[in-house]
């Protein structure tokens, strides 16, 4: 399997948040991102973006930094504020250190300058998709195992009541 497939069998089964101001931008993006994504939600601003994952089941970001009415980075504040585990990906033509530790500082998990380099977008996708894979399957063992635990927890009541009677 090709490290593009391996990428795309997992990306394509997330739902992303798209969210970049200017159309021709946007356009010229989504014809990548539609490589990796089945389901993608665009929105157009800051306020947008927000609206958007608060209506939808969102497991990934894409967002722009300048913006009009709310940038990306106070969304992304924002949205980190709602969930924290959410991953956002900056994709911006700033590539000023205050955009970067403004970045770091709200959690963000990769910074991608525009125009996509593909190499470099191929490679913050796979780390990203691959912690949301492992969160996942993280979740899924911890209920499995909560649910053996109030299993074997109900078996030792049941015990300790049957030998109280005794």
């Amino acid at each position: 399997m090709t490290p593009f497939e391996e990428i795309r069998q997992i990306s394509t089964q997330l739902r992303l948040l798209y969210v970049e101001d200017d159309d021709m931008v946007r356009n010229a993006t989504l014809t990548i991102l539609n490589e990796y994504f089945n389901s993608i939600v665009i929105a157009i601003n800051g306020d947008d973006g927000i609206e958007k994952f608060k209506e939808n089941e969102i497991d990934i970001i894409i967002t722009d930094i300048n913006m009009p009415k709310k940038n990306g980075l106070k969304m992304t504040q924002e949205i980190k504020e709602i969930d924290q585990n959410v991953p956002i990906l900056i994709l911006s033509a700033y590539n000023e250190t205050g955009y970067f530790m403004d970045s770091i500082r709200y959690g963000v998990e990769g910074y991608l300058i525009k125009p996509i380099d593909l190499r470099q977008f191929e490679t913050t996708l796979k780390k990203t998709v691959k912690n949301i894979q492992m969160r996942k399957e993280n979740e899924i063992y911890k209920l499995d195992l909560e649910a053996k635990v109030a299993e074997q927890l109900k078996e030792l009541i049941e015990k300790d009541m049957l030998i109280s009677r005794q």
